[in-house]
């Protein structure tokens, strides 16, 4: 058996995927995506799409009186989150220890980690970075008294200047994490406030996850879960829990159902100013999916974000085996198929320097490497053509992405991104 000792060096031919071998990557700047410095498969933002989401959802938030704080994890971008800092959102979520101290390397000033910490090292750090670093914001999870005890066990020793601020997290019957009930989550307020290293900052929960109650709908699952979190906040406030905090904290929202959260947290007043937040991180590339409330509510009377897709995906027609089947070079190792498969949009033919819409084609499945393309009569294709797909979930598709291109309207590479996953 060999075993290696020293990292092998990778060859100097090597570019990142995406970027064809002949050209160095960083140099692709200024060129067309349809250019010889690109190799198929390849992720594609479109800059003036990103710029027109970002500004619908922070005006969005405004009318209503909303902060956002998206998830970092969807791109894990630091040009990106850049970007969503720069246009004014409060603050960025995390969903891991991981993320969270990737975001504070970023230079995220407000992180809130979306999750319990229970690791004592982990912990340490946060104490730590938290003492030294006092321009540095965290709001982390606690959803139990048992969970609180841990955190003033490992913090005690440490005897810190700065306390943690928390966030009781409310959860759902059957899901993830997360107090289950009002009497539950008391319990914990009444522990965190009795804690000289925690304050507590408000109640959070996520809402994405909520199941349909016997004879209802999933809709009204969700409401009576943010019913429930409005309930439990009240309550909370009137123990004088929130005491050592100057504002509270109610935070929920994903990229679902973010307009219920609107409605049912628009009306709460508390005892303090109450700074209400939602954490979609979808917003800013939307998807061709099902990806935010304008895709369920038909009401053009409700006050919505309406966003463009601003990620696609180019393959390459590879074979055509069969009449109705051709496989294109892009697969689960390029693209989300979690929530759907990858939705074909635009074909450019080999040659042509237009576009058609890909009518009559639809994705069958993928394999890593390949995408099963069905071809419905009269739709055909050629070796070497190329076709766009839309997704329908970006956080999957980022992540299989060091790098990615960003383009303007007339698919020019302006920029490339780096992810870190």
């Amino acid at each position: 058996m060999r075993i290696i000792r020293k990292r092998p060096a990778i060859s100097r031919g090597f570019r990142p995927k995406g970027f064809a071998p002949t050209h160095r990557w960083g140099k692709a700047k200024g060129k067309s995506i349809f250019s010889d410095a690109i190799d198929y498969p390849i992720a594609v933002l479109t800059q003036s799409e990103m710029e027109y989401n970002s500004r619908e959802m922070m005006a969005y938030c405004k009318r209503h009186g909303f902060d956002i704080s998206p998830h970092g994890k969807t791109n894990m971008s630091p040009t990106l989150i850049d970007m969503q800092l720069v246009d004014g959102v409060w603050g960025i979520s995390a969903t891991s220890n991981w993320q969270m101290r990737t975001f504070y390397s970023m230079g995220v000033p407000r992180v809130i980690l979306t999750n319990e910490v229970v690791n004592p090292t982990i912990i340490k750090w946060i104490s730590k970075t938290l003492n030294r670093d006092k321009n540095f914001d965290l709001l982390m999870y606690v959803d139990s008294v048992a969970g609180v005890k841990l955190l003033n066990d490992v913090l005690a020793p440490l005897k810190p200047s700065r306390p943690l601020t928390v966030l009781i997290e409310m959860g759902i019957k059957g899901g993830r994490a997360g107090a289950r009930t009002k009497v539950a989550a008391l319990e914990v307020a009444k522990a965190v406030a009795a804690s000289d290293h925690l304050v507590l900052r408000g109640i959070s929960g996520f809402e994405g996850v909520a199941l349909a109650p016997e004879g209802k709908t999933v809709l009204d699952g969700v409401d009576a879960f943010l019913d429930l979190m409005v309930e439990t906040v009240k309550e909370i406030d009137a123990l004088g829990a929130f005491a050592k905090t100057p504002e509270i904290v109610l935070t929920a929202g994903g990229s679902n159902f973010f307009d219920r959260v609107i409605a049912k947290f628009s009306p709460v007043s508390l005892s303090k100013p109450v700074r209400k937040v939602l954490r979609s991180g979808c917003y800013l590339t939307h998807d061709d999916g099902f990806g935010s409330p304008d895709a369920r509510v038909k009401d053009p009377s409700v006050d919505l974000p309406h966003f463009h897709s601003a990620i696609d995906l180019w393959g390459e027609v590879l074979s055509i085996p069969e009449p109705t089947r051709a496989i294109v070079g892009l697969g689960k190792r390029d693209a989300s198929f979690d929530i759907s498969m990858p939705v074909p949009k635009l074909i450019r033919r080999k040659g042509s320097h237009t576009f058609e819409p890909a009518n009559g084609m639809s994705t069958h499945t993928m394999n890593d490497q390949h995408l099963y393309l069905n071809l419905a009569e009269g739709a055909s294709v050629a070796l070497g053509d190329l076709i766009s797909f839309g997704i329908a979930h970006p956080c999957t598709t980022f992540d299989k992405w060091r790098n990615m291109v960003v383009v303007d309207e007339n698919y020019t590479i302006i920029d490339i991104i780096d992810t870190y996953f």
